[in-house]
């Protein structure tokens, strides 16, 4: 083969190899920039994230914080930067907290938790917190997910408060605009005889003891909607036909248009109350009447007793003579 086929070989092997770099260079670049934008996708998506991002150090100092994250603590993002994070924690949740942190280091899968947070104003947060350990060049670090439940925990609260408040001596039902029964606790039952299957689904008229026309109704329900609620006696009908007096008290619960949306009834039997008022005004009928009575036989007395004192001093008078005056007689020397 002669040296000029030669060099043509080796040019166009060169031109090959030289295609070949271009497109792997090619195909570096776009690589590259897909590289590049999913960098910049997963910054964006870092920093604008609607929960807090936090990584730590494996002293547990912050390394990073998203946006999130400071509006969450109310704190600078660069005044985050290296601080512990145990700083930002409510005093009594710091033993809780290196005990999970010191767990959670060892673990090659999720931790969660709830912690209570302290915001640069002063006011305690609950936030729900997920950690996963991730490899780094340098040293292993702990990305930190952090989502405020302080409003979830305390409606929580609210309706465990609520449902033991719902649970009284006193019988309560719930119902919808329309007054259907929505719920009911156990002394409505107890109150009334009928049970929750019995009740729920009806509206409360099934109660009506027949004493109350509909005028009385008509005056309570618009009294309702005038003043939010409406307080009374009322007479209504055990489920074995016994009729018996309620002290009444009907709330209306209002949207954000002023619209009822549910109302309230509370209530408790006052037939108790009834018979001891009832033996009362007896009492007080009886003592009035023996009052009464006996003021009429003192007055009797004392007209008799002024009449035998005036025929006393009559007869006084009779049995005394009237004695005469006698002139004084004078010695005459």
């Amino acid at each position: 083969m002669s040296n000029a086929l030669k060099t043509e070989n080796v040019l166009q092997a060169l031109e090959l190899h030289k295609l070949e770099l271009e497109m792997q260079n090619h195909a570096l670049c776009r690589a590259y920039a897909d590289l590049d934008t999913t960098y910049r996708n997963y910054v964006q998506l870092y920093e604008f994230a609607p929960v807090a991002f936090l990584t730590l150090a494996e002293n547990g100092r912050i390394l990073t914080a998203n946006r999130s994250a400071s509006d969450l603590l109310g704190i600078a993002r660069e005044t985050l930067i290296d601080t512990p994070f145990t700083q930002y924690l409510c005093p009594t949740e710091a033993d809780r907290w290196h005990l999970f942190f010191n767990n959670a280091r060892k673990q090659t899968v999720g931790q969660h938790c709830e912690l209570s947070l302290l915001r640069n104003n002063g006011r305690n947060l609950i936030v729900s917190l997920d950690c996963r350990n991730v490899l780094s060049v340098d040293a292993p670090i702990m990305l930190l997910c952090l989502t405020d439940i302080t409003e979830r925990i305390n409606q929580e609260e609210t309706r465990r408060v609520a449902a033991a408040a719902f649970e009284t001596e006193d019988g309560m039902i719930v119902t919808d605009a329309d007054k259907t029964i929505l719920r009911l606790n156990k002394a409505f039952s107890r109150i009334t005889g009928y049970s929750a299957s019995e009740a729920i689904g009806n509206k409360p008229t099934f109660l009506h003891s027949g004493k109350h026309d509909a005028a009385f109704y008509q005056r309570l329900w618009s009294t309702v909607t005038e003043k939010g609620y409406w307080q009374g006696e009322i007479w209504d009908k055990h489920k074995n036909g016994a009729i018996f007096p309620l002290s009444l008290t009907v709330t209306a619960v209002i949207d954000t248009e002023t619209q009822a949306i549910h109302y309230v009834g509370a209530f408790r039997d006052i037939s108790s109350e009834k018979q001891i008022e009832t033996a009362l005004n007896e009492t007080r009928i009886r003592l009035e009447n023996q009052v009464s009575d006996t003021q009429i036989a003192l007055l009797k007395s004392t007209k008799e007793i002024n009449e035998i004192s005036t025929a006393l001093k009559v007869l006084l008078k009779q049995q005394n003579p009237i004695k005469r005056t006698r002139k004084p007689r004078f010695c005459m020397k």
